[in-house]
């Protein structure tokens, strides 16, 4: 018996010895890479493996080293034209991802999560590298097999309380997965079917999670334009968290944009009146029921057409800023001291690629109002947008019954009579091939 007791006091002060050489050389590491001492970590890593071969901080050391060297130089060369000498030549160098490091890093990072599929920091790592490399198909499965992980080991991670001092345990992968949520959605070009897969990974294990409800809402209403489903979704998750601020804020500036005005300030109330809720947040509250107490402006579609759309043309950075026609004129157009409200319907906006030009079109539902608009489109030209739309005219000529206009900030003016378009597509070519060129 003695034996044994001295025998497992040798093989716990092992354990401890090992994981604190661990920590030594993790930290030496650490500082290795934060200097870009390339030398210095194969040197640290070499060590490491003498010492504790199977730790997880060694794995995720070389997987983190490897990716250093990620991309190597392809060269090539073209004969120079220009040059009299037809021996001289033009070189050019691009850089490609190494599939081989790939491989290798992947490898070894996939073994240690098989051999600690609790430890998140391996998956941490390993989600984050393909989000920045843009292995989108594996980032969504390393969430989903994240997600799995959790289920079964129900939430029990084990995870460096030196980064989550605070975070329960079965909460890490959700608060991993709405990170990135908010860095997809705050990017310039947004990617919402990636931010969709991630959404509905995690929903597809915890469906009463609410922050992932919230940010499903969010996209729904911001991203989609579609209102009424980011309220189904925004509801939800106020069923499971009545009193999450963010939400109540969310919901509330989605109920003004609708016209829901008293909706919107009965959930600003109850942020100013929350024990929880920031100064920063209770102002927000504020501004919304000023916001819902505003004069309301009509918008017809002449005064939209002429004057709207090439403000937004001329402010717009990208194609996705002119879609979601029912919520523009409240987000990126100017008001003077009243809110615009559009009353035209628009019933599709689609974005059209032609070429080298990402153009948007609207296409709107037979409308009565003058002028008589059926198709109305951003065109990318040098580095702003213009806009072409297609009207409805008295007849002109041999059924020419329809005009080209362009609208500017300044002026508008008619491009010529046409006979008209089957469809948007061959309206948006029309112009691009015969006014633009």
């Amino acid at each position: 018996m003695r034996f044994k007791i001295l025998a497992l006091i040798a093989s716990l002060t092992l354990s401890l010895s090992l994981n604190t050489f661990g920590q030594e050389y993790a930290a030496m590491f650490d500082d290795a890479m934060n200097m870009k001492n390339k030398e210095r970590m194969d040197s640290i890593i070499t060590q490491w493996e003498t010492v504790a071969p199977d730790n997880t901080d060694l794995a995720l050391a070389k997987f983190q080293r490897l990716l250093l060297d990620v991309y190597k130089p392809v060269i090539s060369k073209s004969k120079n034209k220009e040059a009299d000498n037809d021996s001289t030549y033009l070189i050019s160098i691009d850089h490609v991802l190494d599939q081989d490091i790939i491989s290798q890093a992947y490898s070894i990072i996939d073994k240690a999560i098989d051999a600690n599929p609790d430890v998140f920091k391996l998956r941490q790592y390993k989600i984050f590298k393909n989000y920045k490399l843009e292995f989108y198909g594996e980032f969504i499965r390393d969430f989903d097999r994240a997600f799995q992980q959790q289920t079964k080991n129900g939430g029990k991670w084990i995870v460096d309380d030196s980064y989550y001092p605070d975070l329960p345990r079965d909460e890490v992968i959700t608060s991993l997965a709405v990170g990135y949520l908010n860095d997809i959605l705050d990017h310039d070009s947004v990617d919402i079917d990636l931010a969709e897969d991630i959404l509905n990974t995690g929903l597809k294990y915890y469906p009463e999670e609410f922050r992932l409800l919230n940010i499903y809402g969010i996209l729904a209403a911001n991203y989609r334009y579609d209102p009424q489903t980011a309220i189904e979704y925004y509801n939800k998750a106020l069923s499971i968290a009545p009193d999450d601020v963010l939400i109540l804020l969310n919901l509330a500036h989605t109920k003004v944009k609708i016209g829901d005005n008293e909706g919107a300030i009965d959930l600003a109330n109850k942020v100013i009146l929350s024990p929880h809720a920031s100064k920063d947040y209770k102002a927000e509250a504020k501004d919304i029921i000023d916001y819902a107490n505003m004069e309301k402006i009509p918008v017809n579609l002449y005064t939209f057409q002429f004057i709207y759309a090439p403000v937004l043309a001329a402010k717009a950075k990208s194609p996705f800023q002119m879609t979601g026609v029912a919520s523009i004129i409240d987000e990126r157009l100017p008001s003077a001291g009243f809110i615009p409200q559009f009353k035209s319907k628009i019933v599709s906006d689609s974005m059209l690629t032609f070429g080298d030009k990402e153009c948007v079109l609207w296409t709107f539902d037979s409308p009565t109002e003058v002028p008589l608009c059926k198709y109305l489109v951003f065109i990318p030209v040098n580095d702003s947008y213009e806009v072409y739309t297609l009207e409805k005219t008295l007849p002109l000529e041999d059924d020419i019954n329809w005009i080209v206009g362009h609208q500017t900030t300044e002026m508008h003016s008619s491009m010529g009579g046409v006979k008209g378009f089957a469809t948007g597509e061959e309206f948006v070519k029309y112009v691009i091939d015969n006014i633009i060129k």
